[in-house]
């Protein structure tokens, strides 16, 4: 079992999805001028850790239900490059809860994984033509979503707003938004959240909500940054991410919870994957490696206990 580095996943998304993979001659050769001894067979990941792998030690009961088909393919699974802290690059490494609960799942089922990046909006429909074996950015799993793919639970979420701190915006409850210009992401279950808001708004004689979209979450930043948004919407665990990027001008309006839901890792429909993934949640739940990279990334009131396979 090994997870190799993220690789593109097209040559148009080159530019921002840099091909990083490592062989294992190469760093076992950085390991040991550092005096590390992981080498042989190894998980090699995107923030260049690698785990011994080759004896079966670490695998989890997950392990036994992979079917001898799945045991030599290497299965390309995407995250995430742009959304701290779920995924990120940093001094070149891909980092964040995505990542590493893949790494985490390569390690406890033994599966050989290549991670790709790629944006948000492309995921769904990628899934559907079958180009990854799951996806995990992390998706809220809403009921339209599950028409199209199959989710496994893997953290809450709900939908909040950050503001500049200047704005003198009084935002106690999610009416206090109607009227004001919020940024969303592409693809991402913010710009219905907004759109059902601005419904409510409407229904209580107050102004609907406009939206403008990005692809990224770096242009939402910007867009607040210049003032051509009021807020930007978010899920509850990139709150810290996004204020930090204000550099002291953005504050977080965490009282505003909306949609308050699960996220989850996605696969196409009926994936033999799902049972397996499910059962390594629950593998990394019980060994406390879950809450180790929850706690990593500050984002511990995300966690949950009891991981679901929804359909």
């Amino acid at each position: 079992m090994k997870l190799i580095g993220t690789q593109p996943p097209n040559a148009h998304q080159s530019a921002r999805s840099q091909a990083r993979r490592f062989s294992v001659a190469t760093l076992c050769a950085v390991l040991l001028a550092g005096g590390l001894s992981a080498c042989g067979s190894s998980v090699i990941s995107g923030n260049n850790e690698a785990t011994p792998s080759s004896s079966g030690a670490g695998l989890g009961e997950a392990a036994k239900l992979v079917p001898e088909s799945l045991k030599n393919q290497t299965l390309k699974v995407v995250v995430l490059e742009d959304y701290p802290p779920l995924g990120y690059k940093e001094g070149g490494q891909l980092l964040g809860t995505s990542p590493d609960l893949v790494k985490a799942i390569a390690e406890d089922t033994g599966l050989n994984i290549q991670i790709e990046t790629a944006s948000f909006d492309t995921m769904i429909p990628g899934m559907q033509s079958k180009r990854w074996a799951f996806a995990a950015p992390t998706f809220n799993v809403t009921d339209e979503r599950r028409k199209a793919m199959d989710f496994v639970t893997v953290q809450s979420s709900y939908t909040t707003v950050v503001q500049l701190a200047d704005s003198g915006f009084n935002l106690q409850e999610d009416t206090d938004v109607c009227g004001k210009r919020v940024a969303v992401l592409q693809g991402g279950v913010e710009g219905d959240v907004m759109a059902a808001l601005s419904k409510k708004c409407v229904e209580n004689g107050k102004p609907e909500v406009p939206t403008d979209t990005f692809a990224s979450a770096n242009q939402a930043v910007l867009a607040l940054s210049s003032s051509r948004v009021d807020l930007i919407a978010t899920q509850d665990v990139q709150i810290g991410a996004i204020v930090d990027q204000g550099n002291g001008k953005f504050e977080a309006k965490p009282e505003i919870r909306l949609f308050e839901q699960r996220a989850g890792i996605g696969f196409t429909k009926g994936s033999e994957l799902g049972p397996i993934v499910l059962q390594a949640m629950k593998d990394l739940i019980a060994n406390g490696k879950y809450h180790e990279i929850f706690s990593k990334y500050k984002i511990e009131t995300s966690e949950i206990k009891d991981p679901e396979l929804l359909k």
